[in-house]
């Protein structure tokens, strides 16, 4: 049923012109950094700038809009004999899945080409990453749209929350360890670090130039930790566990909403 669901999801979705769009851009915004700039370094670290604005900002709009869109094919759905928890992940998994792939054709195509013989694991890893916080940013829209009923201010919220994670997060961070800095925090630092995806995956990828002023205070704190095993294991793990713990509240939110 899940499979039936995502079907029809997914054919509904990829007709979108946004979509398209989305593709599109990144596609064209990547061959533009190699165009300008021959250097893989430097192409990757102004495409990671732009996935960590971008990637939450789409995510979570669009698929809030989505939700909001999608209530009366909910309850045309809910009529038949259908599964509540079928149609929750279907829905969910074409959403993410939808955004992800067309993240990775737009970006993947030009990495793919332009680092076939030099930094494709690097670019490979990119990918990754924007698919990571594409299925977190999408649960995050999933739980606002089914915990909040008004569409104008359950988007309020979620462009509330992706200012907070791209802008305030770091400066707050940082002003609290100034506050601070008499103390020792290094261990207090790590866990608030993990409060924040898109400084997970910031830090991951810029680790990979050892350019450590680029990652600014937060990152640079703790560059031996995540430069080791340990430390990009438990970044996948934190990653994981954020899309797990809004999607685990947005389907229970879904099964008790009255459509």
């Amino acid at each position: 049923m899940i499979k039936i669901i995502m079907k029809y999801e997914l054919r509904n979705i990829l007709r979108s012109k946004w979509l398209i769009s989305y593709v599109l851009f990144f596609l064209l915004i990547t061959e533009t950094l190699y165009w300008f700039s021959p250097e893989s370094s430097k192409v990757f670290i102004s495409l990671l700038n732009l996935i960590l604005m971008i990637i939450p900002l789409v995510s979570l709009l669009t698929c809030t809009l989505h939700v909001y869109s999608s209530n009366e094919f909910i309850r045309v759905i809910l009529a038949q004999p259908i599964n509540r928890a079928s149609l929750f992940w279907g829905s969910y998994l074409s959403s993410a899945l939808a955004l992800s792939l067309s993240f990775c054709l737009g970006a993947g195509i030009p990495i793919f080409f332009n680092e076939f013989n030099h930094e494709l694991m690097l670019g490979l890893q990119m990918i990754l990453s924007g698919c990571f916080l594409t299925f977190i940013f999408t649960s995050l829209a999933y739980l606002i749209a089914f915990k909040i009923e008004d569409k104008a201010f359950g988007l309020g919220i979620a462009l509330m929350l992706w200012f907070f994670l791209t802008v305030i997060y770091d400066g707050l961070f940082m002003l609290l360890l100034y506050m601070l800095k008499d103390y020792p925090l290094e261990y207090t630092s790590l866990g608030i670090t993990f409060i924040n995806p898109i400084d997970l995956v910031r830090i991951g990828i810029t680790l990979k130039f050892n350019i450590s002023a680029l990652l600014g205070y937060t990152g640079a704190v703790y560059k031996v930790f995540f430069s080791k095993n340990i430390g990009i294991i438990l970044t996948f793990v934190a990653l994981s566990v954020w899309i797990c713990i809004p999607l685990f509240y947005a389907k229970k939110s879904f099964m008790k909403k009255d459509f």
